[in-house]
């Protein structure tokens, strides 16, 4: 699936754009901003402070979500400490925001011991919060790592903290994992953090940790921003992208350039099997999961996207004998649309459902060659107008064919045979809900159908 994801983002896109924006990016060094959970107000400005400083901040909280991270922890501190130690991982600085009286709370000192530990870095107390204009401050000072040990930290406490957080952690850390989502979908970030939370995962959500309105107050251009977002995935384990892959090609081409750029860049320069595609309702986002989420019955009524006109070569194996498929014979198709071309491998299951393998393809006529060549003939021919649409997990798709007429097709996609008679029950569901009866579903395929109409035989 990312292949074909990647294929119709560079599709989309010049390549030599794609290039001139990786030779413009700047990488800078990430901050860890420890501090008390009491001083939450003073997070956008220790954001503006770091930025001033040069430096990517990492905040606990806007990266993580404090109620988000409690709940789905079942309200125990030492997974929601980890996740914050693997967050700190990622830095290259650390930076503790304080009071005047610098009386440091358990977690703050739990992440000073650790940072102590494993960065042979120092450590800069910098005294914000009742001394905070704007983005200054009066006073800050550095500890080397002796320093740090001369910190008034009660030694029961240390003990506490080695024996309860730290023992084992490298067997448990989460691994952090950079999340890539349509800025249109921002706000079903919190189910996403839920998902990472269940799966010992440590979310990096740039919209989260990198506040666009302040970037966008700061800086003339939208590079800076990208370049942060990307310093900042090639700090992460693994690539998780959120979308609703029953109408993915929509998708994509409604998402951001951030995201598109992202997906490309990790496609390119890191470990390609680190990249996951997940979707929407598979962690149970309600407007996709639920095809009744809406209140108004003008919000639920499915709206089809602009049309598109389709031509699909049918190809079977030599020895196949009509239109007649068995079970587990190949069937392929080369669709040709105005901007691309796929090529598509099924497999029939049932009468209703098969396996299914999808990818862009350049040039569809030297395909057609090689499929002969393969021992594949061209046996049918279906051209037909589409428009598409969602409805929860349901793809909808507005078909006029030529020499058939107008249908309506309803689709899900799974990943797993287990998921079959789910899907199949989702959709009687929603036929039944249209007012659609036995006698108006038409269960055999679009070329079938042609096939028939041409032939005027029964299979």
């Amino acid at each position: 699936m990312i292949n074909e994801i990647i294929n119709q983002i560079v599709a989309e896109h010049i390549l030599n754009d794609f290039t001139a924006t990786v030779n413009q990016i700047i990488k800078r060094s990430l901050v860890y901003t420890s501090f008390d959970g009491d001083y939450m107000h003073y997070i956008p400005d220790m954001h503006k402070f770091c930025l001033n400083q040069n430096l990517i901040p990492i905040n606990p909280e806007s990266a993580l979500g404090y109620y988000v991270s409690t709940i789905n922890h079942n309200n125990s501190k030492i997974p929601v400490m980890r996740d914050c130690l693997s967050l700190s991982l990622l830095c290259d600085q650390f930076f503790a925001f304080t009071s005047e009286k610098q009386n440091l709370s358990e977690g703050v000192i739990a992440e000073i011991i650790y940072w102590n530990r494993i960065k042979d870095k120092k450590i800069k107390m910098i005294n914000f919060f009742n001394q905070c204009y704007g983005t200054r401050c009066k006073f800050e000072f550095t500890l080397d790592k002796k320093q740090i040990k001369d910190l008034n930290i009660k030694q029961t406490d240390e003990a506490e903290i080695e024996s309860r957080l730290f023992k084992g952690f490298n067997s448990f850390r989460p691994k952090n994992c950079y999340i890539v989502a349509s800025f249109y979908n921002f706000k079903h970030i919190d189910w996403i953090r839920a998902f990472c939370y269940k799966n010992n995962l440590c979310p990096i959500s740039p919209q989260n940790i990198l506040p666009y309105d302040i970037y966008r107050e700061k800086y003339s251009s939208n590079i800076n921003y990208l370049s942060d977002r990307i310093s900042l995935l090639e700090k992460t384990d693994l690539l998780l992208f959120f979308t609703n892959t029953s109408n993915l090609s929509q998708e994509i081409q409604h998402l951001d350039f951030y995201s598109k750029f992202e997906l490309y860049y990790w496609y390119m320069y890191r470990d390609r099997s680190k990249i996951k595609v997940i979707d929407w309702a598979s962690i149970n986002v309600p407007k996709y999961k639920n095809s009744s989420w809406s209140l108004t019955k003008s919000e639920e009524n499915v709206k089809l996207g602009k049309s598109s006109f389709q031509k699909d070569s049918i190809f079977v194996m030599e020895h196949t004998k009509g239109f007649n498929i068995k079970p587990g014979d190949p069937v392929l198709r080369i669709r040709k649309e105005k901007k691309s071309s796929k090529l598509t491998l099924k497999r029939k299951i049932s009468n209703t459902n098969s396996v299914e393998y999808e990818t862009l393809i350049e040039k569809p006529d030297v395909m057609t060659e090689i499929l002969r060549c393969l021992g594949f003939k061209e046996i049918e021919v279906v051209t037909k107008t589409r428009r598409e649409a969602h409805c929860g997990e349901i793809n909808v798709c507005y078909d006029i064919v030529d020499e058939l007429g107008i249908f309506f097709e309803l689709e899900i996609m799974v990943s797993e045979k287990s998921d079959i008679i789910y899907a199949q029950d989702k959709i009687q569901a929603f036929a039944n809900k249209i007012g659609l009866t036995e006698n108006e579903i038409e269960k055999d395929q679009y070329d079938t159908l042609v096939y028939n109409k041409h032939r005027n035989t029964e299979i």
